[in-house]
């Protein structure tokens, strides 16, 4: 998408020029809006309609491996979520480990190892595919426990999204839009429970 001046986080190659996030840089009063409107461009970009990619059943405990594939990771994590209640202790710290490592590096890469989740930086990072599914986990994680860091986190996860949707291969792309519309209706639930404008 083309680079906008008040939200210029969501276009360019985010995957090689990662992009630095400033609060001030939030504060105009069109923000919002900016925002908003590169979410509905890169949601009609998307083929909602698309049969979604399917992801195979963990076999995985979190606390059992000095070294992952970030696919084995990905897949362990949203097994450990569950369907209700709070995260299980180990699924949440090694999500809080991986959301630090994103927001460091603003990259998914294929292998991760020890308990700290040290990124082998010379490994793939481009598949677009996992950054859904990661984005997907941090959806679910919000709805579960409104931890503001899996929140943080899925805006700059939509953003790569957005920066990079001519390139989200078509069997993720159903899937790539709800992750945004995901995002969408967690930031105007947080808004009306803070009883912050959000006009959009």
């Amino acid at each position: 998408m083309q680079p906008d001046a008040h939200y210029p986080w969501a276009s360019g190659d985010y995957l090689e020029v990662r992009p630095n996030y400033s609060y001030a840089d939030c504060l105009h009063d069109d923000f919002p809006a900016r925002w908003f409107t590169l979410r509905k461009q890169a949601l009609t970009l998307l083929d909602a309609d698309m049969p979604p990619a399917g992801d195979t059943p963990a076999r995985f405990n979190l606390e059992a491996r000095d070294e992952w594939t970030i696919d084995e990771l990905l897949a362990a994590l949203r097994a450990g979520l569950g369907s209700e209640g709070p995260l299980a202790a180990n699924t949440r710290r090694t999500l809080d480990t991986l959301v630090q490592r994103f927001e460091a590096g603003k990259r998914l890469y294929a292998r991760y190892r020890g308990p700290e989740l040290r990124g082998d930086t010379a490994a793939d990072y481009r598949d677009l595919s996992r950054y859904v599914r990661f984005g997907e986990i941090l959806l679910a994680a919000w709805e579960r426990e409104a931890c503001l860091s899996d929140l943080n986190a899925l805006l700059k996860l939509a953003d790569l999204l957005c920066a990079h949707v001519a390139d989200i291969p078509p069997a993720w792309q159903a899937r790539a839009a709800a992750v945004l519309r995901g995002e969408g209706q967690a930031l105007r639930a947080l808004a009306t429970a803070k009883e912050v404008a959000w006009p959009v």
